[in-house]
């Protein structure tokens, strides 16, 4: 998605629009906007901050819902653009911008400003309340799954001995036999092998057995004498082995692979629907932001050109953003000293939302970010 700008001039200066060059603005399209109901000055000037808000919480929507689309994309922000259309993803976000319609279905154009500004609120608020409820649940089964695995990888130091001791592996309910499990480095192999029995008087000869390895360590078993326990214990710390803790119980081992499983389903479950409301909802959050670009461009160019409403609003993709700002200006430099205004002789009201830098003319800006977000 490229970076686009909204500007709107009075409706006779608009056809200067036509004098951009095509080396410094990609595309250019008008934006057409319905009849909105004006309302009071005073309105107009409460509902500019409302609308300052309003725009700043649709885009952190749209932010997130097409970041939870690139997190469970693993970051692939190719397919992340791909997925995240407009109608019915027929059209690129920047495409649908340039031939914006009002959608009076949804947004009724007929009602006060400020009631028609808290429906298009309302649906934001509903889809940023979902995907944060939708994120939070598939994302843990994600983490849980996530331990699962780095448990599955860990150092043989650290790794559940439940992942690779069978129960063939050890002495069980034996009143004076115990088996211990030691984790070495790999290159002690061989001293392991020659020295074991004789760390202590009371090993069973020849019961050590290799149960996994790699190249950095690698778990042997041993059956001793219970009594002999702390002995051989103490024996292994003068060697660096380490002795391992572990409590074989089948029935644990078997509720905890049940619930791995679960979480694999689930997670199997969860992805489609999870992927096919993303791409449904970032085409409803970002027609619903740009709803509100639409509201800014009203009120501020009311506001800044007065009435009779008489402006006229279009959409560019700069393709060289300093040099068509530049020209911009220079093209409505008039605009500064004009007094277009009866409403806006306390200042430059509408003159300068999405910047702190001051413009001739009603200006606010797309980042071209927002369907790569992370």
């Amino acid at each position: 998605m490229s970076e686009l700008w909204l500007v709107s001039v009075p409706g006779e200066q608009y056809n200067q629009m036509n004098t951009l060059p095509g080396d410094l603005c990609a595309m250019k399209a008008e934006m057409k906007l319905p009849e909105l109901k004006v309302g009071t000055l005073d309105q107009l000037i409460q509902l500019s901050d409302e609308l300052s808000k309003a725009d700043a919480f649709g885009e952190s929507v749209c932010r997130k819902v097409s970041g939870c689309m690139l997190d469970i994309l693993d970051g692939d922000r190719a397919q992340a653009s791909e997925h995240l259309r407009m109608n019915n993803g027929k059209d690129s976000a920047n495409m649908w911008v340039t031939k914006f319609k009002w959608d009076a279905a949804k947004f009724p154009s007929r009602v006060a400003l400020p009631q028609l500004l808290g429906v298009i609120n309302r649906a934001l608020s509903e889809i940023d309340t979902a995907v944060k409820k939708k994120s939070a649940h598939y994302n843990g089964i994600r983490s849980q799954l996530s331990q699962f695995e780095k448990r599955s990888n860990a150092s043989l130091v650290t790794r559940p001995l439940s992942d690779v001791v069978k129960q063939a592996d050890l002495v069980q309910a034996s009143e004076y036999l115990e088996t211990l499990f030691v984790a070495l480095p790999a290159r002690c192999e061989e001293e392991w092998l020659k020295g074991y029995e004789t760390l202590t008087d009371m090993i069973v000869p020849r019961s050590s057995k290799k149960i996994v390895g790699d190249n950095e360590y690698c778990i042997f078993s041993v059956t001793l004498f219970r009594r002999a326990v702390a002995e051989f214990k103490n024996e292994c710390s003068k060697r660096k082995y380490i002795v391992r803790e572990f409590n074989y119980s089948a029935a644990d081992i078997k509720n905890e692979k049940e619930q791995q499983t679960t979480l694999s389903t689930e997670k199997s479950k969860t992805y489609p629907v999870l992927f096919k409301w993303l791409k449904v909802n970032f085409s409803e959050a970002f027609s619903a932001w740009l709803h509100i670009k639409a509201l800014r461009i009203f009120v501020e160019s009311v506001l800044r050109y007065g009435l009779p409403v008489n402006f006229r609003a279009a959409v560019l993709i700069p393709a060289k953003p300093r040099k068509l700002r530049e020209r911009l200006n220079k093209i409505y430099s008039e605009l500064d000293s004009a007094n277009f205004s009866n409403t806006a002789n306390d200042g430059d009201v509408g003159l300068k939302f999405d910047s702190g830098d001051y413009y001739p003319y009603v200006y606010c800006r797309i980042p071209g970010d927002i369907v790569e977000s992370s």
